[in-house]
């Protein structure tokens, strides 16, 4: 793995830079999650959570339900693609394929 930080341009042109998350992450997802998420939601909570910085604008690592869900709001439906895209850029799933442009 190079140096640089995985980087995902979405249709409207915003670059994200994105993080990866250790396992010490995912167990504070996973809390800040709380009780009775579905593995779906987490999938797409830890590539939401994976945002570091929005067209050069630090994002901190969201701590509550609520905060994931507020930085899901910004990231939004093309923004999540192309987060999906630059992770892996063959499983992009059909959920979130299917919200793309509404």
């Amino acid at each position: 793995m190079s140096g640089e930080p995985l980087t995902a341009t979405d249709a409207a042109g915003r670059k994200f830079t994105l993080r990866t998350l250790d396992p010490s992450d995912m167990l504070d997802l996973i809390e800040a999650a709380g009780a009775g998420v579905t593995s779906e939601w987490l999938r797409f909570a830890q590539a939401i959570v994976s945002v570091s910085e929005i067209d050069g604008v630090p994002v901190p690592m969201p701590n509550t339900k609520n905060a994931i869900r507020a930085l899901a709001k910004r990231v939004g439906n093309d923004g999540l693609i192309a987060i999906y895209e630059a992770m892996r850029p063959a499983e992009v799933p059909d959920s979130v394929a299917a919200t793309a442009g509404n």
